[in-house]
């Protein structure tokens, strides 16, 4: 089994959260980073957690560069940058190991961040995790000058050297050089906000490292088509709805063939559309009711009126996309969405209904799972049965996010 190091800045008091850092860390190579911390606070942390490695600095340095310090004493298959306000499942770091292959960088919170108009995805900096190989391939020397120069390392400490957007950055440097960003479904809990430390001044970081982060946005990435559709996407993103803060994470998803269950009054369709037309595919939306009017005339969409649990209608959807050859196993679709009538028998007949056209390494998001008790029991259920992967992101309502695997132990083909 791969080994797994991993790397943690302190800086300020945690220590009610120490007994949970220690449980979720058992087994692996623990590097301290220590960003000038209380003298207490130094003494707790060497002596409960016993770290392989503790780096004392007498002023706190900032998360990146505390990362890059941790990551030059780092042994292990598998380097991961782990916040301390985190709770975990016991073992989950043989899923770590398990997960995290070459060419990718993994953590359990994929999302998408709007800057400038163009939306650019990223996995949050409290837990992010490589190997070895990828995480050299992102080697950082960056130049802002006026700045000291920070130890090398993978996270551009130059360019940001005090808290927020260095994980942004961090993933886009990886999108760049072609590594891939998975989300798992690592057990893993933050309980957010405790690392940075009451030195540093985070209104006037945040707002410096976002400056720093837009400038390289607008070099590197092309702004989008405004087409209507992308227009309405804008709107849906600040308008408040029960499924408004997981449009970006759609967005980020939509690419290749992508089904919806429920369209109702088209935001969710929206997002899907404005990310199939910036990056191929087409979306096929159904619902109970006509909403064939949303987008009528739009090319990249097809809509299908009937109840999605007619097993009639996987061959309508499948001859909807458009594809001249479909796989002889019929497994078309990239993402499907299901977002309808909220019970344990409907959405537990649309997964075993449409999961089966569902390609290898796409995505299943099931809306609503933290405020319907049936949702989420439905999805749990599916995926133990199928041992498939799912992560419950938490904003709003809640979305569950299963990951359709590469290599299906359930026979479905």
């Amino acid at each position: 089994m791969p080994t797994v190091s991993i790397i943690t800045p302190f800086s300020g008091s945690t220590s009610d959260l120490l007994q949970d850092f220690r449980a979720a860390t058992e087994g692996c190579e623990l590097i301290i980073v220590d960003n000038a911390s209380d003298g207490a606070t130094a003494q707790g942390l060497t002596e409960f957690l016993q770290p392989a490695h503790y780096i004392r600095n007498r002023e706190n340095l900032g998360f990146a560069a505390a990362n890059n310090q941790g990551y030059a004493k780092a042994t292990g298959d598998i380097v991961m940058f782990l916040n301390s306000d985190i709770a975990a499942a016991p073992g989950w770091l043989r899923a770590v190991a398990a997960d995290v292959r070459d060419g990718g960088l993994y953590g359990p919170s994929l999302s998408a961040q709007l800057v400038a108009g163009r939306h650019v995805p990223y996995i949050e900096g409290w837990c992010i995790a490589a190997t070895r190989g990828t995480w050299a391939d992102l080697f950082c020397i960056s130049g802002n000058l006026t700045l000291p120069v920070h130890p090398i390392g993978p996270w551009d400490a130059n360019s940001y050297p005090g808290p927020y957007w260095e994980d942004n950055d961090l993933c886009l440097r990886a999108l760049q050089a072609g590594i891939q960003l998975a989300q798992t479904a690592w057990q893993v809990q933050h309980k957010g906000g405790r690392t940075a430390g009451p030195i540093m001044r985070h209104g006037e970081s945040f707002a410096r490292n976002e400056r720093t982060f837009t400038e390289r946005v607008l070099k590197t990435i092309k702004a989008p088509e405004m087409t209507p559709t992308w227009h309405r996407y804008m709107q849906a993103l600040f308008t408040p709805s029960d499924i408004q803060h997981h449009l970006g994470l759609l967005y980020s998803l939509a690419r290749g063939n992508v089904l919806e269950l429920g369209t109702r009054t088209g935001i969710s369709t929206a997002a899907l559309l404005a990310g199939v037309e910036a990056r191929g595919g087409k979306v096929v939306s159904m619902d109970i009711q006509d909403c064939s009017k949303l987008y009528e005339g739009h090319p990249l969409w097809a809509f299908i009126q009937g109840d999605s649990r007619n097993p009639e209608l996987p061959a309508m959807a499948r001859a909807s996309t458009g594809v001249a050859a479909l796989p002889v196993d019929g497994r078309c679709f990239d993402l499907l969405l299901v977002d309808t009538e909220h019970t344990i028998a409907q959405v537990s007949a649309e997964l075993a209904l449409w999961a089966p056209l569902m390609r290898p390494g796409g995505h299943i998001c099931i809306h609503d799972p933290e405020t319907f008790p049936g949702v989420r029991r439905a999805v749990t259920e599916f995926c133990r049965e199928k041992g498939w992967p799912v992560t419950f992101v938490l904003p709003c309502n809640g979305m569950a996010v299963i990951e359709v695997p590469h290599q299906p132990k359930d026979g479905l083909s």
